[in-house]
This record gives structure tokens, C-alpha cells and sequence, in this order.
């Protein structure tokens, strides 16, 4: 493409080539363009009715803030690439949501933005959690299913685990799970779930299989490359061990390759060695060059709803949870009208249902 050509013409397309030049050539042109694109995203992300943006299409409201060409190009694949056809369905507030939450990670005063990890990942929030309930005298347990929940006689509550006698007793029980799984454990005397005004819709829920590389070198420099490719069988690459340094893993490179799907798609139920197939094969047509020999182990990990799929009017198709028992709670990510799941917005929500809980309790005593 020669830009030098096309800027020397006076028309629109003209005008986009010399403000590539200029990005291209740095300085203070440069500079004044990426200051005038980020005010605009920021516009975007300072949008206070994220209502309006519910009645909306995201592919209505991408074309009209970045135009067909650009949309056609760079969006629509990577809206296929993360929510597949189901793309068609969603509202602008899914995308919304992540310009908002990539802004407010920015630090004004640096002038850059600010995002962090915790050395030991997941493992060490989780054991740091167990240890904290064990020295208070409570305990953790992992990997037990619960069939079903329900009142204590007087106060508390009663919950029935999967093949285990008798019933555990428990002072409190917050319950995070899904509404659909909430319905089926959860005794009527606890909760009332008011269907939404919306008649014959539901909350349908994104899951995700994502083959993880162990592997002794890095597979890609970078720490997150989005794809736009429908030839392969996962939404992005994420190189882990450019955040996280390889000392944390044992001298290992771990490379994330996920994929999201509908809760009720046959992918989620595929075979761990067909997976990894099919993930490998996407490798090697993006990157010839991966050295396979580098490559230890390859696991898989699955869940089957990781967050709600934010349709047009999302929020009027999310049944309401009202309880009805003083010592049943219930906090989940349908709750997240206008945001997208992710670690950030969790916490804000177990803060803000900590403080309310708390301020409860405090009412309480006083009274």
C-alpha cells in the first residue's frame, strides 16, 4: 500500500494515509492522533446510560462509531471469534463494558495503563483464603456437590451433599451458583424467582474450553493476541508467562488458547484428546514455526457457564431472586447487567454485598 500515493490526494482516503504517515513517523503528530483516539474511546467509555446502549445491536453501534469497512474487518471477526454467531444477539453493552473496564485501569497521574497479577496466581488467593477460614475454626471443602439446600429448624440452614449421609448445619449460606443450577438445590421456603418480563426467554450462559501449552519455550511474545481467523478453533492466544514469570511455574511457559461457546454447545463435551488436536492444528497453521519439541503436556480445562450472554435488553430477561429466609443469600454474575465477568467486577460485587450484609448486621444489634 503506498501511502505516500494516496496522501497526496484530497479526499478521504487521503486524509487516513497521512494520519497513518504520521503515526508511522512518531512526534508530536503522532502523539496529538493517539491523545484525539484515546478522548474519544474515553468518551465511549463515560457513556452514563448503558440503558440506550441495551436496545442496541453491537454491530449497530460498532459501525456507527468505527464505520462498515473498519467493522467488517477488525470487529465482526473478532465478535465471531468470541461469541460465534451468537454475536448477531448481543447488545452494545457487551463491548461497551470492556472499553469502560480497560479505562478505568488507567492511571492519569502516569499516563499509562496500570495492570497487575498476584505472584502464585489463583493458588495463592485460594490457599490464602483457606487459611484465613481455618484460623477463624471454619472449614474449606472442594470438590463435593450439593443436592440440595434448604431451612433449619429455628435458624440457619441445612445443606444435603452429594453422596454424603446425613445433612451439614450452617449458621449463614451464600449460594453463587447460576439461577438455573439455583432453582433445582434450592428449597421454595428459602427463595422466590420472579421471571423476567420478557415471556419465553432466558439467561443463556457462555462456557469455555481452553487448552493450556506446558511448554519449555515461549510460543508467543506477546500477552494476548486476539484472532480474527474463523480457520481456528480458539478465540485468542494468551501467553501467561509474559505476565507471569517463568520462575512462578517451575521454568515452564504456559500459553492459553480459549474458546467460548454456548453453555449447550457439543464442544464443551468433546473429548480432551480431540481438543487438543484441534487446538494444535491452529498452532501450527498460525505459527509454523512453534518448535513442538518444546512442548511438555497440554491440559485441559472446561467450564460450562463462565458468564451470561448479554443479549438486546438483557436485563429484562433476568429473573429477579428474592429471599425469603434471613440466613440465605444469593450473589451471582447474572446480577452483572451492564458488565462484563471479570476478576475486577467480582470484587466490587462481594465488597458492596460485604458492606450491605454488615450494615444489616449492625441495624440489628442496635435494635
Amino acid at each position: 500500500l503506498d501511502l505516500e500515493r494516496l496522501a497526496a490526494a484530497d479526499d478521504p482516503p487521503a486524509l487516513l494515509a497521512r494520519r497513518l504517515l504520521a503515526l508511522e513517523r512518531g512526534g508530536a503528530e503522532a502523539e496529538g492522533l493517539i491523545r484525539q483516539a484515546r478522548r474519544e474511546l474515553q468518551r465511549v467509555a463515560d457513556e452514563p446510560h448503558w440503558e440506550r446502549l441495551e436496545q442496541v445491536s453491537v454491530e449497530d453501534w460498532l459501525i456507527r462509531v468505527s464505520g462498515r469497512r473498519t467493522y467488517e474487518r477488525m470487529w465482526r471477526p473478532l465478535l465471531l471469534a468470541k461469541l460465534g454467531e451468537n454475536y448477531r444477539r448481543t447488545s452494545a453493552v457487551f463491548i461497551w463494558s470492556y472499553i469502560k473496564r480497560l479505562f478505568s485501569a488507567r492511571d492519569s497521574s502516569a499516563g499509562k495503563e496500570q495492570l497487575g497479577h498476584v505472584t502464585g496466581g489463583y493458588r495463592q488467593i485460594f490457599e490464602t483464603v483457606r487459611r484465613q477460614v481455618e484460623s477463624a475454626g471454619g472449614h474449606v471443602h472442594t470438590g463435593i456437590g450439593v443436592e440440595s439446600v434448604r431451612a433449619a429448624p429455628g435458624r440457619g440452614i441445612e445443606i444435603q451433599l452429594a453422596g454424603r449421609p446425613g445433612v451439614q448445619r450452617f449458621d449463614r449460606v451464600v449460594c453463587t451458583s447460576p439461577v438455573p443450577v439455583l432453582k433445582t438445590i434450592a428449597d421454595d421456603a428459602l427463595l422466590e424467582v420472579r421471571e423476567p418480563e420478557a415471556e419465553n426467554r432466558e439467561v443463556e450462559y457462555l462456557g469455555v474450553v481452553c487448552p493450556v501449552l506446558i511448554t519449555t519455550r515461549p510460543v508467543v511474545p506477546y500477552y494476548v493476541v486476539n484472532i480474527a481467523d474463523a480457520r481456528i478453533p480458539f478465540s485468542g492466544i494468551i501467553g501467561m508467562s509474559n505476565v507471569v514469570d517463568p520462575e512462578n511455574t517451575g521454568g515452564r511457559y504456559l500459553t492459553y488458547l480459549p474458546k467460548y461457546v454456548l453453555s449447550t454447545d457439543e464442544w464443551l463435551r468433546k473429548p480432551d484428546a480431540e481438543v487438543v488436536e484441534r487446538a494444535l492444528e491452529g498452532v501450527r497453521r498460525m505459527l509454523p514455526e512453534f518448535d513442538e519439541a518444546s512442548l511438555e503436556r497440554v491440559v485441559v480445562n472446561r467450564a460450562v457457564r463462565v458468564q451470561p450472554l448479554q443479549v438486546q435488553e438483557f436485563s429484562k430477561i433476568v429473573p429477579t431472586v428474592e429471599t425469603k429466609h434471613p440466613d440465605f443469600f444469593v450473589l451471582n454474575t447474572a446480577q452483572f447487567v451492564n458488565a462484563t465477568l471479570n476478576n475486577n467486577e467480582v470484587i466490587r460485587a462481594v465488597d458492596a454485598f460485604v458492606s450491605r450484609l454488615a450494615a444489616d448486621d449492625s441495624q440489628a444489634e442496635a435494635r
